[in-house]
């Protein structure tokens, strides 16, 4: 079933009743994602897309700075500094967080199987 705005209920999907502050619905206007104040719930599975939306929504909701890295790196923050190791087969491109004041140990662009080392502007 086509959701509002992008994605997708596949699976199952519930139809709820109620007061609750309906935030996604689908197209045939059930909803899909309800809250009433900071509780919220899912009525239906959904695609990749919907999902993305769905953790964007909350994210957003919860004021929880996020970390954009390429696909392939992961990272881990110990002491003033956070750790970047490119576990891809080809380079990527690091965009600088905001709480990073500079790279110490390699750059934004991280070889394949590189690490970069980022100084952090207050120590985690």
């Amino acid at each position: 079933m086509p959701v509002k705005g992008g994605g997708s209920a596949r699976l199952w999907r519930e139809k709820t009743e109620g007061g609750a502050e309906i935030i996604i619905e689908d197209v045939e206007g059930v909803p899909v994602l309800v809250s009433q104040g900071k509780v919220f719930y899912l009525t239906a599975s959904g695609d990749r897309a919907l999902m993305q939306r769905v953790a964007d929504y909350l994210i957003a909701e919860a004021n929880i700075p996020v970390l954009t890295i390429p696909a392939g790196v992961r990272c881990r923050v110990r002491g003033g500094f956070r750790i970047y190791v490119n576990y891809g087969a080809t380079a990527q491109v690091l965009t600088k967080a905001d709480d990073e004041t500079a790279y110490v140990v390699g750059g934004a662009d991280i070889a394949a199987a590189g690490v970069t080392v980022a100084k952090l502007a207050k120590a985690g």
